[in-house]
């Protein structure tokens, strides 16, 4: 698994398919964010993590980093990765940049 290192960081494993979200969610003792659902089109990709509460009642407000890490149905390849807001974000891969979004 590829450790994202901040908050907004997209990372794109070497077969193509394994990305790695990271983001600014509840502390682990609040949320537990078991993966992300996935959602995929010839042309895009966009990832929503999947929060499940394990606490209620009031809590400290505050960010941390997290990540969820799914593994595409296919290769991101040319599609553009979309983030919760419906923006481009732009993605890290793993792979050499002489075959990074080659067509095929």
């Amino acid at each position: 698994m590829l450790a994202a290192t901040w908050p907004g960081q997209r990372r794109l494993g070497t077969d193509g398919r394994t990305l790695t979200m990271s983001f600014v969610g509840s502390p682990q003792h609040y949320t537990s964010y078991p993966g992300a659902r996935v959602l995929e089109s010839g042309n895009a990709v966009a990832l929503i993590p999947i929060r499940v509460e394990l606490v209620t009642g009031p809590r400290t407000a505050v960010g941390v980093t997290r990540q969820v890490t799914v593994t595409l149905e296919r290769s991101l390849g040319n599609r553009v990765l979309l983030d919760e807001a419906g923006g481009p974000v732009m993605v890290t891969s793993a792979q050499p940049s002489s075959t990074y979004g080659s067509p095929g």
